[in-house]
């Protein structure tokens, strides 16, 4: 079976990957709070951290403008400050989980203590002017984001591949009902299908 998973996934490259999105939809992501902490709250900019997130750890390093978004069910994304205030309105209410699979952390390598996320977070909102393409994914997917290129996210069948469609490099996996929990069709919102 891991011969199998092996030579059955496309590897994906962000940082240099030339995605084909000819079979891929126009979604937009729905105003449903999330929560958000600057990473400079937490650690030192230059500061070398794992992400756990739910597709894998991502090894970075927190910048000045680093921003960590925390989904609805515990996932992370990481966001540049500049992008982020583009996309989000912010609250200084205290986010929390209600439905969590996950719960958030954040490992500083140096020490490998590992900091919960939740005591940090605030809560944001998406504009609506966040607009991904993507695909449900028929094959296994290593991705190799444009924050770590060392290790990869997966993507199994039934997940959805996920590029931003103002930045050709910003590609994630997302599981399959979370994607469709938090986005709707460009398409259903023009008609009116969406709620």
């Amino acid at each position: 079976r891991l011969v199998d998973y092996f030579e059955h996934s496309q590897i994906i490259n962000a940082k240099d990957s030339d995605l084909d999105t000819s079979d891929m939809e126009l979604y937009f992501r729905k105003t449903l709070p999330v929560g958000y902490v600057k990473g400079t709250d937490i650690f030192k900019a230059g500061t070398p951290i794992t992400l756990r997130t739910m597709q894998g750890d991502i090894d970075t390093k927190i910048e000045e403008d680093t921003i960590i978004i925390i989904g609805i069910k515990g996932e992370i994304f990481l966001s540049r400050e500049n992008n982020f205030r583009n996309r989000y309105r912010t609250y200084q209410w205290a986010f929390s989980l209600k439905h969590a699979e996950y719960n958030p952390t954040v490992k500083e390598n140096s020490t490998g203590v590992s900091i919960p996320l939740m005591q940090y977070a605030n809560v944001c909102v998406p504009t609506g002017q966040i607009k991904v393409r993507a695909k449900k994914l028929d094959h296994n997917v290593k991705l190799f984001t444009e924050w770590d290129e060392t290790k990869y996210m997966r993507g199994h069948v039934g997940d959805y591949l996920i590029q931003r469609s103002d930045d050709n490099h910003d590609i994630t996996t997302m599981d399959g009902k979370l994607f469709e929990e938090c986005y709707a069709k460009v398409s259903d919102l023009e008609e009116g299908n969406v709620q």
